[in-house]
């Protein structure tokens, strides 16, 4: 799972900014004009809201974990996925 965020965070700053996800949404094809729409799906993944997308924050949503979910639970997650 952490290949695909570093997909996403092409600065390697360990977030994605707004800027590098419709980046990464063009990349795989979805285009949209609106900019609510974009801003929708961003501040969707952008649980703190601090205009930024975390690893903890993308892997929360990809896996459907409720924002409180601890840190702890997630990183046992990664490791079962990037042990295959």
């Amino acid at each position: 799972m952490f290949k695909a965020f570093k997909y996403f965070d092409l600065n390697d700053n360990g977030s994605v900014d707004r800027k590098e996800f419709v980046k990464v949404l063009e990349k795989v094809g979805l285009r949209t004009d609106s900019e609510s729409q974009i801003d929708a799906i961003f501040n969707h993944y952008d649980v703190n809201q601090d205009g930024g997308l975390e690893y903890y924050e993308f892997i929360g949503k990809v896996f459907k974990m409720p924002s409180k979910t601890p840190k702890s639970k997630i990183d046992q997650t990664n490791v079962v996925f990037n042990s295959k």
